[in-house]
């Protein structure tokens, strides 16, 4: 429970306070500490890794594989033989972790009383089932690729920096559910039709794009979805601008003056560093889509302009980020995304000399029975 609801080092001194306090005032408190020590690492442990309702069955089979081995190796150690071993006791490790199984209701019950979230519920919203999601996808198809994308961007990122990757891969798919209620005012889903916002005034585009970010906080509150998961909703622009139709509106009405709020995200601004991952990544896959060429250098550029320009607008202020994370946060998008638009290195021309050489290689070999077939 305690490694469902914190995390592994937290579980794991509490395993070992609670099995030192019992092991003080019962018989055979040093055999009792030894195997729940050993017994409850192999949970906490194994708890942390879950991805799937499924491993959370093969955690039972190691606690109880771990209460047996380490109770068969104390007798073996103590008596130097294994012929006082108590077969019974075996029974009771079996019904021990049966017992376990109370604890998925348990962290049911308690994410309700005391509303905090456990990675079992975030397992659960994993599922792209999930109704919310299950509309985003009919209704902004584009968007619910987009949001699959940066989810995977995101989990790799606090992979490699640290953070809680499950929780924030959940943000991330539900980031832009709002904007299924306008599809065509983005471009993801806009295909070969007409563009809307060639019919609306660039304040009216603006307040659109805007107005996603509360939409979809609302629809997540509707649906239930956890309070971490709407944070991650109303935090990934930020108190960013719509660059776009901020421009064109000051490039027509040159001299004019602007109220920013009316082009302005209302924020908050990310306050964890698994919000500013989400902010980055959704970004840079944004943009990364919208390029016409994905070579190695313009990504690249790509990358390093968009993270630039978050540190220089102080949309990291209040998360937990150094910038070697950010540093590393660039190397991780950077290699996803050669890899999701196959970017390649612009290698140059060859000489005519060299082509004509090749040319001719290329008419002998056509001249040549087929043996194999190349890459």
């Amino acid at each position: 429970i305690l490694s469902a609801f914190f995390d592994s080092r937290f579980a794991f001194f509490g395993n070992l306070i609670i099995a030192v306090l019992a092991g003080a005032i019962i018989p055979n408190g040093f055999e009792y500490f030894f195997i729940q020590l050993c017994a409850g690492t192999a949970a906490v442990y194994s708890v942390n890794k879950l991805r799937n309702r499924g491993d959370f069955f093969i955690s039972l089979s190691l606690i109880l594989m771990t209460y047996v081995f380490s109770y068969l190796g104390y007798k073996f150690y103590t008596r130097g033989s294994l012929a006082s071993i108590e077969y019974s006791n075996l029974l009771l490790f079996g019904m021990n972790v049966m017992l376990t199984f109370i604890t998925y209701p348990i962290i049911y019950v308690f994410e309700r009383i005391f509303g905090i979230t456990s990675d079992l519920t975030y397992i659960e919203l994993l599922d792209t089932n999930h109704p919310l999601l299950k509309e985003l996808s009919v209704r902004a198809p584009g968007t619910f690729q987009h949001s699959i994308q940066v989810a995977n961007l995101t989990e790799a990122v606090l992979n490699k920096i640290g953070g809680n990757s499950l929780q924030a891969k959940v943000g991330a798919l539900f980031h832009d559910v709002g904007k299924m209620l306008n599809p065509l005012f983005f471009i993801e889903n806009l295909g070969d039709q007409q563009n809307p916002h060639d019919a609306v005034s660039y304040h009216e585009s603006a307040d659109i794009i805007i107005r996603h970010v509360s939409d979809g906080a609302r629809l997540a509150q509707e649906h239930n979805l956890p309070a971490e998961v709407i944070d991650f909703i109303k935090t990934h622009h930020g108190t960013t601008r719509a660059e776009y139709f901020y421009r064109k509106h000051v490039e027509e009405h040159p001299g004019e003056e602007v109220d920013m709020i009316e082009f302005q995200y209302p924020g908050p601004l990310p306050f964890t560093r698994e919000m500013a991952v989400l902010m980055i990544a959704d970004s840079c896959e944004a943009a990364a889509r919208a390029q016409k060429e994905h070579t190695a250098e313009k990504l690249h550029a790509l990358v390093e302009g968009i993270v630039d320009n978050k540190v220089r607008q102080r949309q990291f202020d209040k998360a937990n980020l150094t910038f070697k994370d950010l540093e590393d946060a660039k190397q991780v998008i950077l290699s996803m995304l050669s890899s999701m638009y196959h970017a390649r290195i612009e290698y140059p021309e060859p000489p005519e000399a060299e082509v004509e050489a090749q040319e001719g290689g290329n008419l002998q070999g056509l001249q040549q029975p087929i043996t194999g077939v190349s890459e």
